[in-house]
């Protein structure tokens, strides 16, 4: 009769996911058109930045775009999800209404499950 080795297997404890939101709130009024072209380009590597640093982290994100008018053309959607040129199709046009705006984009922020909140203004 022969003795069995064995091999104690210890479980890695999975990492814990930190939940994200990052809400990016553009105004798109017209006094935006002489900085629009570099608003564009920093929007554009703020959201590469993100899809880069996922270890660890869920990022989900919203994009609010307001003049007189509030449009929320990408709401809680998975970072890798989101487009590059998502903010270009929302170029400068009438007034500001930020406080509408910011007060629209917390009032989203509030129906998601998440751990931490980013919010660019």
């Amino acid at each position: 009769m022969g003795v069995k080795k064995t091999k104690t297997v210890t479980a890695t404890p999975k990492k814990a996911i930190t939940k994200v939101l990052v809400s990016f709130i553009q105004d798109r009024s017209g006094s935006m058109g002489s900085a629009w072209g570099e608003t564009v380009n920093g929007y554009k590597e703020f959201v590469k930045e993100l899809q880069n640093k996922q270890e660890g982290v869920e990022y989900t994100f919203t994009l609010t775009a307001f003049d007189t008018l509030i449009d929320i053309p990408v709401q809680g959607k998975p970072i890798g999800e989101v487009s590059l040129d998502g903010l270009a199709a929302y170029g400068p046009r009438g007034s500001t209404a930020l406080y509408d705006a910011v007060g629209k984009t917390i009032s989203v922020i509030d129906s998601n499950s998440v751990d931490k909140v980013i919010c660019v203004v």
